[in-house]
């Protein structure tokens, strides 16, 4: 809020589903893959240009008597820009796949070949594992930006309102 003569003013009011309202001076846009949406609620979506990408990890299990891929696991690697590092001396995860899908719970009729892509890797790379289907896969959706860098800061012309999104690459 701000005082303008003896009334205090509220520069952003939130309404929950719940119906209860919060008043607040400053606001931060951090709600993930929603910020942009959002944003354009408030009329600045121009300012958060990120778009929802579908990223996949996968958790690989060796044989407890398969030591094969020891000297494999002692240090992160890539292979085609996918990227595994070592959790345990029997147990990597691999990660670097993602998908421009649409919003979560919108785009429900866009297939991902994600699970498939990241568990042929882990069967190229560790074919005696435990696990590594596409059914062990992990899917999270991450805010990215078009020139992949954070978008962190005030909005120009809004004052006490900002953005911190865009880091999905990174996260």
């Amino acid at each position: 809020s701000s005082k303008k003569g003896d009334k205090e003013t509220v520069r952003y009011r939130i309404r929950c589903k719940d119906g209860t309202t919060h008043e607040f001076d400053l606001l931060v846009l951090a709600a993930g893959v929603h910020t942009p949406l959002l944003a354009s609620q408030l009329g600045v979506g121009d300012y958060v240009p990120t778009y929802p990408l579908l990223g996949f990890s996968l958790t690989n299990f060796a044989r407890s008597n398969d030591r094969k891929n020891e000297n494999l696991l002692k240090h992160p690697f890539t292979v085609d820009s996918m990227y595994c590092t070592s959790v345990t001396p029997l147990m990597a995860r691999w990660a670097g796949f993602g998908e421009f899908v649409g919003y979560p719970g919108k785009d429900k009729d866009v297939p991902s070949i994600g699970p498939s892509v990241i568990s042929r890797y882990t069967w190229m790379v560790f074919p005696n594992s435990l696990n590594g289907s596409r059914e062990d896969a992990l899917a999270c959706f991450r805010p990215v930006s078009p020139d992949d860098l954070p978008l962190v800061g005030a909005i120009p012309k809004h004052p006490g309102l900002f953005v911190h999104s865009g880091h999905g690459k990174y996260t």
